[in-house]
């Protein structure tokens, strides 16, 4: 993102590259990371056949607003694991926002996609002393082979993690952390009688997350929440189709967030 000319000009001032340095290590240090964008996220969209490709843009604030990702108390639980998760900081926070809404639901938790445990680390803490479970869903062999037409981002094993690594990570929590290890839908099973209060889809691709709506949703308890880690994100646009049309004939909506995840709350039922 910084990786320019030694100098360059922004609103009337002259940067060096020492201070855009500095304003690196400032920005860590807060909690936010600097890096190169890459391909533009419109032309992403467009590549991945978005319908409304145009409307991804970098988002960013007229003024400062509060970001309570950055404050002492999170980022103490938040920085041992965020080495072992695939988001950033405010990902992981309003993760951890919602879980602590939905643990005083009825039911259980769910999450479509580990990975390396980190945010099951995150949602493990928040469940302690809860009595209720914390279901994790994944291969451990990474992505299934992804639809060539609405996940032209993804390989076939992208993301794959090591279950022994995962259970050594959440081994404080066996009464709470319940691994299923498979493929999605296949791995639901033995598990249709479940309710639950939050479900975690990180699945990437359209099919795993539209196999992952059809498994949670008629499982989720009134007020009960549903987040989608890459709705937003142009590369993973698979997901928000799928989440779309999953949704497209439901009272329920998603709801888009600014940090590229989105959220559904399950209504009661008629």
């Amino acid at each position: 993102m910084l990786n320019r000319p030694a100098r360059r000009r922004y609103y009337g001032f002259m940067v060096t590259r020492g201070a855009r340095k500095a304003g690196k290590a400032i920005l860590r240090r807060l909690g936010y990371e600097v890096r190169p964008i890459g391909i533009a996220p419109e032309k992403i969209a467009a590549e991945a056949g978005a319908a409304h490709a145009h409307c991804y843009k970098p988002y960013a604030s007229r003024w400062p607003i509060f970001s309570p990702w950055t404050l002492d108390d999170f980022q103490s639980v938040y920085r041992p694991v965020a080495d072992f998760t695939a988001g950033s900081t405010e990902r992981a926070f309003m993760l951890t926002r919602f879980a602590e809404h939905a643990k005083y639901l009825p039911g259980d938790f769910g999450e479509s996609g580990v990975y390396r445990g980190g945010s099951a680390y995150l949602l493990c803490r928040i469940l302690r002393g809860s009595g209720k479970k914390l279901f994790l869903f994944d291969s451990f062999q990474g992505l299934p082979k992804p639809d060539a037409g609405r996940d032209p981002h993804f390989k076939e094993g992208e993301y794959a993690a090591p279950l022994a690594a995962a259970e050594e990570r959440l081994k404080e929590f066996s009464g709470i952390a319940d691994f299923r290890v498979g493929w999605i839908p296949e791995v639901f099973s033995g598990l249709e009688n479940t309710r639950y209060a939050f479900a975690h889809i990180d699945v990437d691709l359209y099919r795993p997350t539209l196999d992952s709506c059809k498994y949670f949703y008629p499982r989720m308890t009134p007020g009960g929440v549903m987040v989608f880690d890459e709705y937003g994100f142009p590369s993973a646009h698979g997901e928000k189709v799928a989440v779309d049309e999953f949704f497209a004939d439901k009272p329920e909506q998603p709801v888009p967030l600014i940090t590229g995840q989105a959220f559904v709350l399950k209504l009661p039922a008629d």
